[in-house]
Formats: structure tokens, C-alpha cells, sequence
């Protein structure tokens, strides 16, 4: 069943689930620490001997 959405207005995910009268489902496909580059870093303002998370999940 296809899911209608009005791009124009900014709703939660979570409050479109529940419009349709479903409860909304996070799962995490893959979690780990990374060594970062230093373009990597720089953008997440992090100090040099910080390491970053990577996070996919999936929203149904």
C-alpha cells in the first residue's frame, strides 16, 4: 500500500506511521566506530585522537 505524503508540510516520521493507524519500527542494520580522515574532522569539528560512529538504520 503506497503512502501519501505532502512534501509541502514537515511532519515526524513517527506522527505519519501512526496516521495510518500502524506503530512505527526502527531497526539498526549496521553500528561501528570509525577512524576518520582529516576532511572528516574537519567537518565534524572533532579533536584529533576522536573517533566517529556510523549508524544505518532503517525507518518502516
Amino acid at each position: 500500500m503506497p503512502i501519501k505524503h505532502n512534501v509541502y508540510t514537515l511532519q515526524r516520521f513517527t506522527e505519519e506511521i501512526r496516521k495510518l493507524n500502524k506503530e512505527p519500527v526502527n531497526k539498526i542494520l549496521e553500528f561501528k566506530m570509525l577512524n576518520t580522515d582529516e576532511k572528516v574532522k574537519y567537518i565534524l569539528e572533532l579533536q584529533e585522537d576522536e573517533k566517529a560512529f556510523f549508524v544505518s538504520r532503517l525507518r518502516c
